[in-house]
């Protein structure tokens, strides 16, 4: 980075849109670009909105989530309580979730859009934030140029394959969201440098958008280390701001951070067994934390340079002994490469801020208390806009025809990015492409047998019992160990969703026990159990045509056992007194007919017929009045 000259001057007229550099005023094409890039985004994710849950955390996080449902004081409650369901502290990030069940239930699209919606918006947080930084920082004065090598870098970031998992994955709306609050946190602490801002209100801001981003999910801890960069990188044209002042700032920035570590710390040792405990130090020493720590922050390093062969499921770390001469040469590399930097700081300084920008924003994320760990595309959501700062600074530097060759090689790097993406986002279509391509690049042998009989399990669970016996033969497993319904049974999935439902209703929750009972319904189609407890749930909330529509599904031939005549008749009792308040004596007439035909026979109760012949009269005389 270039920190010569006036660090005032280029802030302002960051902040007025504008530059008094070569090219005039470019406000009207930095809009322009930033049209471009969100037309782009979303031309990109037009798909995601056909993809579906997938069973890679979707289903605990959302689908059989027992707490999830549209924002309420019952959610709320449990999300800011939460410490056990989850191994991160994340209750805005649940809210993010509660906000999409509002609109869209337990329909998958909702979420899918939302993430989709949240990459263009953050596609353009990034590029507003690099023009920010370039026009500060970029070696030329050449507006139009500065507002080009950030569209072009900021597009290598939006385009890049290692954002199809936060795009496609519904879960990874969990980093959208993070993400986003973390950029604005980034662009309000910039105008504290503006000279002439009310800098204690756009710290406020900032420490309002660090706790947002840290809530939502904590992958934005290093964020406070980025703060102190920046006050590196800008100080030299404010001495006014004195290091003290700066360091009490960051000091109260901290107490958020460190609370919400405190409480991830809590919860990934307190969360439910699905998500397993971190490992002892005895289990894990310090020596291969760090080993781990140094190989993941390599991979991090060069991989996005060339992102081929992405995988959900990365297993070249889970066995550190197979990789340990690598891993000790990598962490040996950050340390000497590090020290170099720190050393060479006058020199480098630019280098050196970046580098440790890039640390700060990774080394939440590098797995040091986690085993076994998979280095996945989402942990390098924040730090990937490092590296496109750089490469914007560096294309920045070009001249002359050099230029042209910037334009037109870039150009094809973002297209080739798009393609890439375009492939990676398929993956995540749903369960069966994310499995397939777990079981064609998991080397780890115990990885990949854990994987495919979940990928079996699934479908077993669905009743979908050629798919689950096509998937075994697929990979080679038995079809047996793995618990699946009866010939024409009830899958296990749709009975969770039942108790879920039935949970829902007592809770008086009914959206979310409307929600679990279409899904349940939706898996086991002819199950009367199921259908004549919505019916009732309809009947309750005042729809008696949906109540009626569903009380034959439940009478019709299918799966469980037959609705007992009295059961029959108390149901359509309460349909019948339905459609009487609103004003229907007719249909309340022909349903109470329909009860005491369903009821004819041995067996009828004769104090329950007599309400029923009550109702009759009652509603045939309004009928004759009416």
């Amino acid at each position: 980075m270039r920190t010569s000259g006036s660090t005032s001057d280029g802030i302002v007229r960051t902040a007025r849109g504008g530059s008094p550099a070569r090219g005039g005023d470019r406000t009207g094409l930095a809009r322009w670009c930033a049209l471009l890039i969100a037309v782009v985004a979303c031309w990109q994710v037009r798909a995601v909105a056909e993809f579906d849950f997938v069973e890679l955390d979707d289903v605990i996080n959302i689908v059989i989530n027992p707490h999830l449902g549209p924002p309420s004081r019952d959610t709320l409650v449990w999300m800011l309580g939460d410490l056990d369901y989850m191994r991160r502290y994340v209750p805005l990030g649940w809210l993010g979730f509660a906000v999409v069940y509002g609109f869209s239930g337990l329909a998958p699209s909702g979420y899918h859009v939302a993430n989709a919606a949240l990459h263009v918006v953050n596609s353009v947080l990034g590029f507003a934030l690099l023009v920010m930084l370039v026009r500060r920082f970029a070696a030329t004065t050449d507006d139009r140029w500065r507002l080009g090598c950030a569209a072009l870098a900021a597009a290598g970031w939006s385009l890049h394959p290692f954002r199809a998992e936060t795009i496609g994955w519904a879960s990874g709306l969990l980093y959208g969201v993070s993400g986003c609050a973390a950029l604005l946190g980034v662009l309000a602490y910039l105008q504290t440098w503006v000279p002439g801002a009310q800098r204690g209100k756009w710290l406020a801001l900032t420490a309002g958008l660090y706790l947002i981003s840290l809530l939502s999910y904590p992958m934005s801890l290093g964020l406070l280390g980025i703060f102190g960069l920046l006050d590196l990188a800008l100080i030299g044209g404010a001495p006014a701001l004195a290091g003290r002042r700066l360091l009490l700032e960051k000091a109260l920035l901290a107490v958020p951070a460190a609370v919400v570590l405190a409480l991830t710390v809590a919860a990934s040792h307190g969360a439910s067994e699905f998500w397993g405990r971190p490992p002892s130090w005895a289990e894990f020493g310090l020596g291969a934390r760090l080993q781990q720590v140094g190989a993941a922050w390599v991979y991090y390093l060069w991989k996005p340079w060339w992102p081929a062969g992405l995988t959900p499921v990365p297993t070249w770390l889970v066995d550190l002994n197979l990789i340990r001469t690598w891993a000790i040469g990598c962490l040996a590399a950050v340390g000497l490469g590090s020290l170099v930097l720190l050393l060479g700081w006058r020199r480098w300084r630019g280098v050196a801020l970046l580098w440790f920008a890039h640390a700060c924003l990774l080394a939440p994320m590098l797995g040091f208390a986690e085993r076994p760990y998979f280095a996945a595309d989402r942990y390098h959501y924040l730090a990937g806009i490092v590296l496109v700062v750089a490469v914007a600074l560096l294309l920045a530097r070009a001249t002359g025809r050099g230029r042209i060759l910037v334009v037109v090689a870039g150009g094809v790097v973002v297209v080739l990015l798009g393609a890439a993406q375009r492939a990676q986002l398929g993956i995540w279509a749903n369960t069966g492409t994310v499995m397939q391509r777990i079981d064609e690049r998991a080397d780890h042998a115990v990885v990949r047998a854990d994987y495919q009989e979940r990928w079996i399990r699934y479908h077993a669970n669905r009743g979908e019992l050629a798919r689950a016996t096509a998937v075994a033969a697929k990979v080679g497993r038995v079809l047996e160990n793995v618990v699946a319904p009866p010939p024409g049974g009830v899958p296990p999935a749709a009975t969770l969703h039942l108790k879920l439902a039935l949970d829902f209703r007592r809770k008086a929750r009914r959206i979310e026990a409307h929600e679990h009972f279409r899904t349940a319904l939706q898996l086991a189609p002819d199950w009367r159990e199921a259908a004549y407890n919505w019916a009732l749930l309809h009947a309750s909330d005042g729809a008696g045509f949906e109540a009626l529509r569903w009380y034959r599904r439940a009478v019709a031939p299918g799966l469980g056992d037959a609705v007992p005549p009295r059961a029959r008749q108390r149901l359509l009792a309460l349909i019948a007194e339905v459609f009487f308040a609103g004003d229907r004596a007719v249909l309340a007439t022909r349903t109470i007919e329909l009860a005491l035909r369903e009821g004819g026979g041995a067996g009828v109760e004769p104090e329950l017929e007599q309400q029923l012949r009550a109702q009759l009269a009652r509603f045939g005389a309004v009928g004759v009045v009416r």
